[in-house]
């Protein structure tokens, strides 16, 4: 039996774009720091943080950046002077920063840098060594 063809979902024609009426966060991690602070992460922490990241990319940037900043998934900008650690090479020094909140409230952040719909994730901080809480 020959299947129908069907509308990608994955499709950026400018059509598609208006029927979902904002930009989908997508993340990627091709910046993130040698200094990473994954290895503080329990057992319990995977699975909350990969439901967190499939939440977040199947909502609207405006969707996330409402999230309350002490929320889980939630979201907040970065002042680049409140960092402990320096940016990483490859990134401007006037890059604005961003926090998303993953696996709990209070468990990680991950910080990084909007561009369009992406977020450049710079570093995944478990214990909160990137900047001050």
């Amino acid at each position: 039996m020959k299947r129908k063809p069907t509308k990608s979902l994955h499709s950026t024609s400018a059509s598609n774009q208006e029927a979902f009426g904002t930009e989908f966060v997508h993340f990627d991690f091709r910046y993130m720091s040698e200094e990473h602070t994954y290895n503080k992460a329990t057992n319990a922490h995977w699975p909350k943080l990969f439901l967190d990241l499939k939440q977040i990319s199947s909502k609207s940037w405006a969707s996330t950046m409402q999230n309350p900043r002490q929320t889980r998934q939630g979201y907040e900008k970065l002042p680049q002077d409140a960092l402990n650690k320096p940016l990483p090479n490859c990134i401007p020094n006037d890059t604005k920063l961003d926090v998303i909140r993953v696996a709990g409230s209070n468990a990680a952040r991950l910080i990084g840098y909007k561009n369009k719909s992406v977020f450049y994730v710079l570093w995944l901080d478990f214990d909160y060594s990137v900047y001050p809480h």
